[in-house]
């Protein structure tokens, strides 16, 4: 947790959850939650939505998500945990507050990180108002 003088963490700003590809049907993308209920997301395999988009979420499930963060100690967390799997997945999770990033890198995914994801993945999939970005 980003603590200032004893009072309470600083605001989360941003949450990215990025699922790595595997040697199986493992989805990979990227999901960047902001604080405004916005999200912008790329798809790369295995996946609904292949390529880039902005949705929005529902303001509390962020902000519970934001809360659920910091109820793990997301900040404490190792950054990284790596396994000896070649053929697994990984996913990286990283926290942005006004003055610092928190970024955890997992293939060996423990349980406080996994019960995030599986947050984030829960609350992707009910994201409305889908909207492919048109590349310039």
């Amino acid at each position: 947790m980003v603590l200032t003088a004893g009072r309470a963490p600083e605001p989360i700003t941003e949450i990215t959850l990025t699922r790595s590809e595997c040697f199986g049907p493992c989805p990979a993308f990227t999901a960047t939650f902001k604080a405004d209920g916005s999200v912008v997301y790329h798809g790369e395999a295995h996946v609904s939505h292949l390529g880039d988009f902005t949705a929005t979420v529902d303001q509390y499930d962020f902000d519970r998500l934001a809360e659920a963060i910091d109820a793990v100690r997301f900040d404490e967390l190792n950054d990284s945990y790596p396994t000896n799997v070649t053929d697994t997945s990984s996913i990286e999770i990283m926290v942005a507050r006004k003055s610092k990033n928190k970024k955890v890198w997992a293939a060996d995914i423990p349980p406080k990180v996994w019960l995030i994801a599986r947050a984030m993945d829960a609350i992707l999939a009910e994201a409305k108002g889908w909207k492919r970005i048109r590349k310039k």
